[in-house]
């Protein structure tokens, strides 16, 4: 069965050693303040790679079934 996440909508994959995973491999999503962006790759940006500014966590994965 596939799963998506219920905030974001991506699908996610199963990771042996971290659970649940957005594509990009991080449990977290993190978004820049400033240019709103957002990257859910595993390490996460501590800031934004466009910008310069902080990130900030957006959401943590929420898988919910595909139908």
């Amino acid at each position: 069965m596939a799963y998506k996440c219920l905030w974001c909508g991506k699908m996610l994959r199963m990771d042996p050693a971290n659970g649940w995973v957005h594509p990009g491999g991080g449990v977290y999503v993190v978004k820049c303040r400033r240019c709103r962006r957002t990257w859910d790759h595993y390490p996460a940006p501590v800031r934004c790679p466009v910008c310069g500014e902080p990130t900030v966590d957006d959401h943590a994965v929420r898988p919910v079934p595909v139908e």
